[in-house]
């Protein structure tokens, strides 16, 4: 069997419980693992790791940021364009 499961910066663990969550191919030497429905709710190091009954865990460290918020820009209108003659 094999076993996937996510550890958040705080430290939870999380595991894919639907089957369609979780798409495992193999491409050569590589195994690739496609995670849908992952929480990646909040900023820092989640650990994604991946194991063979059996076999100890191999883990992938990934960095997560947060991007900045939109600040939305204000726009006037005017009649009167500068530099435009008619």
């Amino acid at each position: 069997g094999l076993s996937v499961s996510l550890v958040t910066p705080r430290g939870a663990t999380a595991r894919p419980t639907a089957a369609e969550s979780i798409v495992i191919e193999m491409a050569g030497e590589y195994v690739l693992t496609t995670l849908r429905d992952v929480p990646l709710a909040e900023e820092g190091l989640y650990r994604f790791e991946i194991a063979l009954t059996g076999q100890p865990a191999v883990a992938v460290v990934v960095p997560v940021l947060t991007a900045g918020r939109s600040i939305a820009a204000q726009f006037h209108s005017s009649s009167r364009h500068s530099g435009c003659e008619r």
